[in-house]
């Protein structure tokens, strides 16, 4: 499962395993990692029934970050082009990254559909 973790990293820029497991994230990375959670974790559920962030992580643009210095907690919230927000939360369990939590507010429907 970790070889391919580590291709998936690999073919989104990140040439090193070291920068695929660290014990902590900069702000980059938080934000990095959270944009390829969602893109992921969205893009599978997207062939069916919800919107999907619009086609890759560069559509979803950041709302607001936070770190927690003393547990290395990253609470990253995106948005994407059709309004769906995202928040994720990132920490490190056992020595590695791991997301904590994945939430998706779709976007509000338009109220002149109600017209």
């Amino acid at each position: 499962m970790f070889q391919k973790l580590i291709a998936v990293h690999r073919h989104h820029g990140m040439e090193s395993v070291d920068e695929v497991w660290r014990d902590s994230f900069d702000r980059e990375g938080a934000i990095n990692w959270a944009k390829w959670v969602i893109d992921t974790r969205y893009a599978a559920l997207a062939e069916g029934c919800l919107d999907a962030p619009s086609g890759s992580e560069d559509s979803l643009h950041l709302v607001s970050d936070s770190h927690d210095r003393e547990t290395g907690r990253w609470t990253i919230s995106l948005r994407d082009a059709q309004g769906a927000s995202y928040k994720v939360v990132l920490g490190v369990l056992d020595g590695f990254p791991v997301t904590q939590m994945i939430e998706r507010v779709s976007p509000p429907e338009d109220a002149s559909d109600d017209i």
